[in-house]
């Protein structure tokens, strides 16, 4: 509240002070989160960023009337205000150029392409600059030059966006002994106050990163400590902003923690470690948190209180730190060997184990992580003989002996040994198939089935088996009176006429299709984790829907309105609740599948998951290979996916006319000229972005044109 106050106050401020130019049509008005600043405002700024004096968390656009339809008022003032997200900005038409200003910040010399973003963090005392952010979020290399802003934000650590205070609060130093710091037991780790639960999520967290070939990362004592501080904060104050109005980083300042950058991710309402991993890996920024390749320290924070002031009883946070020279010495494990049994999977057998990797690093003191399988080499699933594996964490080696031999196949409380009773496959067991006192044996007699059973209706020996020659109703019996060959019988033998013989049809030939090229993975950086945008769990009915548009977040003077009100009304996207669409939000891969499934009245109301009948039907029309469904969607990949829907037609159409079309993937040459080419896909601002993300709105406009295309 704090913090919205003071940014309202500084927005009537500059209001006041606005000049008559300002207020143009074309030009966004100054809101609480898109803070306009006068020229010599925003040159004070930017004087103090550049001597480092500057004590705000600072996001600045500096832009010319060129780039206000785009990206300006298209993508950045609408994120500024629907994230609630403070964004200080300076038009050139207000009061000339700042290039003089600027020139310090980038390398001595003004940027040269518009707008231009400055970031700036004072916890490190960093200053990051770009020219050419054309776009809230860039995927990948698009090799255009093209920067964007959300990248640049997570870069440099103010992913929350600006702070109006000058002033940095001051935090008296946290006291250890706080009763209102949890205190757990635990005695998988040496770290103090690790709850269970966090250091079963750091685990997931390691597993993952392994999994993608990064270092796995370690916890030590203050970093712990300051986990389990925003823990609690968070169950008062759900935000990645202190209570006291202060950056989440400023924790790590009170506690002395040694770093050069950090980041964190926050959940409230998961009920485990599973829960809320999920949560955050289904949120690409979040994800990208986990998986970033620099961090080398990770504290787990899980605090749960029943009477949750602001929403949920369970709350969760991560921080992730990076600091210069985190070498690693004196590596151990809390146990030198376990007993192990051949045919058990090695991520099983040390969950179970429970072993503790401990190690000093040179900047943090003693550092803990649960060992995992990706540590280990040398196992052997299948061994019975004891075996040693070499555990490798931070450059250092140690080793761990597993004892097979006493559970190997010879043990007879083995439950594979064949010798074991209890073991299925043993001869003498009664529930063995095989065993012949075993009633469902075939061969035992007295199985119903077994043909010898007189009981059997097809043993020929049972007088009720119709092949049996005594069954006076066996048509081959002399004695039935149906017999052709019955001398009492008048009918004469039936004859039956030659049937003319049929043409076999042609076998049916399928054309195997192109494998999209999976999309890079995007680093914008969350404030609260993000849930899978939902479709509607029913298809498409025969009369549009009547409902008029339900969202607050969807207005009738939207470029994408009349879109939204299509795929709405046809019943192929719904919000993300009742009352918001989340236009700017991304669109799975999933999504794609599940919505062309609908356009083509396939049911998806059913699986294991909700896009469970989209993805077997997309891969079965050979639309996409059903791959990744939970990553945002490239807008060259949708194209794609909707040009096999329709049945992948020849198109050569230019696509030189954009200046980026050089970025478009080969695989998606011809669907990005066919989409371009009937109307489906437009560029903005002459350019494609084949390689950004497909908004929910993008993906809307999409869908409709492309339904309207397909009659």
């Amino acid at each position: 509240m704090k913090r919205r106050l003071l940014a309202a106050a500084l927005a009537v401020c500059l209001a006041l002070l606005m000049p008559t130019s300002a207020l143009a049509a074309d030009k966004p008005a100054s809101t609480d989160y898109w803070l306009d600043m006068s020229a010599e405002e925003a040159r004070q700024m930017l004087d103090a960023v550049a001597d480092g004096s500057e004590a705000r968390y600072i996001v600045f656009i500096y832009y010319d009337a060129a780039t206000l339809p785009n990206p300006i008022q298209s993508q950045f003032y609408r994120f500024a205000n629907q994230q609630k997200c403070i964004l200080y900005n300076y038009y050139t038409g207000d009061g000339g150029s700042l290039a003089d200003a600027l020139a310090p910040l980038f390398g001595g010399a003004a940027p040269t392409a518009m707008p231009a973003a400055v970031t700036y963090n004072p916890s490190t005392k960093t200053c990051m600059v770009r020219d050419n952010v054309r776009q809230l979020e860039v995927v990948g290399d698009t090799g255009n030059g093209i920067n964007g802003l959300r990248n640049l934000m997570q870069e440099n650590g103010v992913t929350d966006g600006s702070t109006v205070s000058p002033d940095v609060p001051v935090i008296p130093p946290v006291d250890p002994d706080d009763p209102e710091l949890p205190s757990y037991p635990n005695n998988s780790t040496s770290i103090p106050n690790v709850h269970p639960y966090a250091w079963e999520v750091l685990r997931l967290v390691n597993q993952r990163r392994m999994g993608m070939g990064l270092q796995p990362l370690s916890v030590f004592t203050e970093l712990q400590q300051a986990a389990n501080i925003r823990a609690v904060e968070l169950y008062t104050y759900c935000e990645h902003t202190r209570p006291d109005g202060s950056n989440f980083a400023t924790v790590f300042t009170q506690l002395g923690i040694t770093l050069t950058s950090a980041a964190e991710n926050i959940a409230s309402g998961q009920h485990d470690a599973a829960d809320v991993m999920d949560s955050w890996l289904n949120s690409s920024g979040h994800r990208a948190n986990i998986e970033n390749p620099n961090k080398t320290h990770l504290g787990v924070g899980y605090y749960y209180n029943s009477d949750h002031p602001h929403r949920f009883a369970s709350n969760w946070v991560q921080n992730f730190i990076a600091a210069s020279n985190c070498s690693f010495s004196g590596m151990k494990l809390s146990k030198a060997s376990i007993a192990g049994e051949p045919g058990t999977d090695l991520e099983t057998l040390l969950a179970e184990a429970d072993i503790e990797v401990t190690a000093n690093c040179y900047r943090h003191g003693l550092s803990s992580l649960p060992l995992i399988a990706a540590m280990c080499s040398g196992y052997d699933v299948d061994a019975n003989e004891d075996q040693t594996l070499t555990v490798t964490y931070g450059g250092q080696t140690a080793m761990l002996t597993i004892t097979g031999a006493q559970t190997g196949p010879d043990n007879p409380d083995n439950p594979d040994n064949p010798d074991n009773p209890d073991n299925p496959d043993n001869p003498d067991n009664p529930d063995n198939p095989d065993n012949p006192d075993n009633p469902d044996n075939p061969d035992n007699p007295d199985n119903p089935d077994n043909p010898d059973n007189p009981d059997n209706p097809d043993n020929p020996d049972n007088p009720d088996n119709p092949d049996n020659p005594d069954n006076p109703d066996n048509p081959d019996n002399p004695d039935n009176p149906d017999n052709p060959d019955n001398p009492d019988n008048p009918v004469p033998p039936v004859v039956t006429p030659p049937t003319r013989p049929v043409t076999p049809s042609k076998p049916s030939t399928s054309t195997p299709t192109e494998t999209p090229k999976p999309e890079e993975n995007k680093t914008p950086e969350p404030s609260v984790p993000s849930v899978e945008p939902s479709v509607p769990s029913t298809p498409p009915e025969t009369v549009p829907n009547p409902t008029p548009v339900p969202f607050t977040d969807i207005h009738s003077g939207d470029w994408f309105y009349e879109s939204v009100d299509y795929v709405w009304k046809h019943n192929l996207m719904s919000g993300v609740s009742s009352a918001e669409f989340s236009p700017y939000e991304t669109t799975s891969r999933a999504m794609i599948w599940t919505i062309l499934a609908r356009l083509h009245s396939v049911s998806t109301d059913s699986g294991a998951v909700w896009y469970e009948q989209g993805m077997q039907w997309a891969m079965q029309q050979g639309i996409s290979d059903g791959t990744n469904p939970t990553e945002s969607i490239t807008r060259e990949q949708l194209a794609t996916m909707l040009w096999r829907d329709a049945g992948s037609p020849s198109s050569t159409d230019g696509l030189s006319r954009f200046s980026d079309s050089g970025t478009v993937s080969s695989y998606a040459q011809t669907a990005m000229s066919w989409a371009v080419a009937n109307g489906i896909m437009q560029g903005s601002d002459g350019m494609l972005a084949p390689g950004g993300t497909a908004t929910r709105a993008e993906t809307a406009a999409m869908i409709a044109r492309y339904a309207q295309y397909a009659g």
